[in-house]
C-alpha cells in the first residue's frame, strides 16, 4: 500500500504482529501467545493499542509510525482524505499537543471482522499539554477505527473519535464537545 519509512519496517510484521514501542513505559499486560492471538480481531485490537501507544510517545516517534498504520486513503472524522493531507493534519496536532498520554480502557474495547475489515471501538483517558506552557486538555473520550487487511497486513482506513468528558480522573468529569486528535 503506501511507501513506509525503513526504520519501521520491525514495527509492522506482515503477519500484523504490532511491537510497542521502547520509548514509552505502557502499562498494558502483555497475554500469552495463543491461537486466538493469529485471528483478525485480535490484530486488529493490538493494531489499536499500539496505534494509542504511539500517540503516546514522544513527537519524532509519533511521527515516524504515523504512516504506517494508515491506507494510502482514510476517511478521518467523516472525510475522506489521502494519508499526506491526514499526516499534515496530524503534524498540526502533535505541534499544539507536544505532551500526550492516552490509556485505553481494555474493558471498553468492543471489535467486530466482516471478511477483511475490522472495526474496534474502545473508551480512553486522555491528557496533552503544550510542554510547560499554560495549555493542558485532560478527559475521556472514544476511538472508533476502521481496519482493513490487505495481504494479512492491518490498516487503518478509518478514524473516528471525540472527547466526550474533559477533566481529571479524579474530580467530577463535565460533558465536552466532540474533539480531533
Amino acid at each position: 500500500m503506501n511507501a513506509r519509512p525503513a526504520s519501521l519496517s520491525a514495527a509492522v510484521l506482515a503477519v500484523g504482529v504490532i511491537l510497542v514501542p521502547a520509548c514509552t513505559a505502557s502499562a498494558q499486560p502483555v497475554a500469552p501467545p495463543s491461537a486466538e492471538a493469529n485471528t483478525p480481531a485480535s490484530i486488529a485490537r493490538q493494531f489499536t493499542l499500539s496505534y494509542l501507544d504511539f500517540w503516546s510517545a514522544p513527537n519524532p516517534s509519533t511521527l515516524v509510525a504515523t504512516p504506517v498504520f494508515y491506507a494510502p486513503r482514510v476517511v478521518f472524522h467523516g472525510r475522506s482524505m489521502t494519508s499526506d493531507a491526514l499526516f499534515s493534519e496530524k503534524l498540526r496536532f502533535v505541534a499544539r499537543w507536544p505532551d500526550r498520554t492516552y490509556t485505553p480502557r481494555l474493558d471498553t474495547m468492543r471489535t467486530t471482522c466482516v471478511r477483511d475489515l475490522c472495526k474496534v471501538r474502545t473508551a480512553f483517558d486522555f491528557s496533552a499539554s503544550d510542554a510547560g506552557g499554560p495549555r493542558r486538555s485532560e478527559g475521556r473520550g472514544t476511538l472508533e477505527l476502521a481496519i482493513k487487511f490487505v495481504a494479512g497486513r492491518p490498516y487503518i482506513v478509518e478514524e473516528n473519535s471525540r472527547v466526550t468528558h474533559r477533566g481529571s480522573a479524579g474530580g467530577e468529569p463535565r460533558p465536552a464537545r466532540p474533539a480531533r486528535g
